[in-house]
């Protein structure tokens, strides 16, 4: 009966890697959308309101 702990070690070692590369690959896309999407929309958004304050001033 020495398959038991085998298969348990190997079931945590498993589990362990898929939640490392599911971690990984989380915070990836987390910065992917952060910099590749949500700060450029906010620098899109900004200028629009100061060319439309800009408008206004004059």
């Amino acid at each position: 009966m020495t398959a038991g702990p085998r298969i348990v070690g190997t079931f945590k070692r498993g589990a362990l890697r898929d939640i490392a590369i599911g971690f990984a690959l989380s915070l990836t896309a987390g910065y992917a959308f952060k910099y590749g999407y949500f700060y450029p929309s906010i620098e899109q958004r900004n200028a629009f309101y100061q060319k439309l304050n800009a408008a206004r001033e004059e």
